[in-house]
C-alpha cells in the first residue's frame, strides 16, 4: 500500500510511437519538428520547402536513414537528380 498516487502516463504522440520513444532532448524534438514539417510540405506538394526541412532535420543526425530516403524522394520529384542520387547513396552506405 502506497500513499503516493501512481504516475499518470500520458499517451505517446504519433512521433513517439513512430520513432520508438520520447525525444531525449531539445535537439531531438527540434529534429522531429523539422521532419514533421517536411512531411506536411510534401503532402502539400511544396517539395522545395520539404527539402529544406529535411536538411534541417539531418543537421543533428546526418545518418538518419528515413530522413535521407525522404530527402532523396523529394529531390527526385523536383528534378534535382544528382543530389537525390547522393542522398540515396548515403542512405545505402548506412
Amino acid at each position: 500500500y502506497s500513499l503516493c498516487p501512481s504516475p499518470i502516463q500520458s499517451p505517446m504522440s504519433f512521433w513517439d510511437r513512430l520513432f520508438g520513444g520520447r525525444a531525449e532532448n531539445a535537439q531531438d524534438r527540434q529534429r522531429l519538428d523539422y521532419l514533421s514539417e517536411a512531411l506536411v510540405l510534401e503532402r502539400q506538394g511544396d517539395y522545395d520547402a520539404a527539402v529544406t526541412s529535411y536538411r534541417l532535420a539531418l543537421r543533428e543526425r546526418p545518418d538518419d536513414l528515413k530522413v535521407l530516403q525522404n530527402l532523396a524522394i523529394a529531390l527526385s520529384k523536383i528534378g534535382r537528380v544528382e543530389e537525390a542520387i547522393r542522398a540515396y547513396r548515403k542512405a545505402l552506405d548506412i
